[in-house]
């Protein structure tokens, strides 16, 4: 076996000193790796950001004079993240179900926000993110983290059912986002399924 040139250990052998410091530092860097990401919760945290995001896409729209509801939008970003996730792996129907499940959710949270706004509930925004060039690429970001999170869960043999819906509550607790489109965003996760 060649040496290392100007790599010299004396006697041949590494002192008993420092193996134990080896090995030490080995654990301690052990120790600092994150653990295996759980898929399942990673999903649930990545549908909470996305639908946090609601709320300064409400501002914008406050701001702007524009509706809640685009339906035209609507259906391009829901053509768009179907055929993401079709790309993914993901069984069509159930992914459709799932990121109009999604939307439903959004409006849900955009059109609490602007009531609240209205009714004087809480002080209207001042200014907002600018959606096309702030809003929209974390929304892009997160759907790509989402689909990879969900396809990893779905191979892994995870499933969204298992542990019920009140893990999932928690996780996605979001402000202004109503009880049954909580319950319809969890129902169409459970309902996504790779395409075999």
């Amino acid at each position: 076996m060649g040496r290392i040139p100007g790599a010299r250990i004396p006697g041949g052998r590494i002192p008993r000193g420092r193996i134990a410091g080896l090995v030490l530092c080995c654990l301690l860097v052990g120790l600092a790796l994150p653990l295996r990401a759980d898929p399942v919760a990673g999903t649930y945290g990545l549908i909470a950001r996305r639908l946090s995001l609601m709320e300064p896409v409400a501002a914008w729209k406050w701001l702007h004079a524009r509706p809640v509801e685009d339906l035209a939008r609507e259906e391009l970003v829901l053509a768009k993240a179907t055929e993401a996730a079709v790309g993914a792996g993901l069984a069509p129907d159930g992914a459709r179900a799932f990121f109009a499940a999604q939307i439903g959710a959004a409006k849900d949270i955009q059109s609490c926000w602007i009531a609240r706004w209205h009714g004087g509930a809480a002080p209207a925004p001042e200014s907002a993110p600018d959606l096309a060039e702030e809003i929209r690429p974390q929304l892009i970001e997160i759907g790509a983290a989402l689909l990879a999170a969900i396809g990893t869960a779905l191979a892994e043999g995870d499933s969204f059912a298992a542990g019920g819906s009140a893990a999932f509550d928690a996780a996605v607790a979001v402000d202004c986002l109503s009880d049954p489109h909580r319950d319809a965003v969890y129902r169409a996760l459970t309902g996504l399924a790779l395409d075999r």
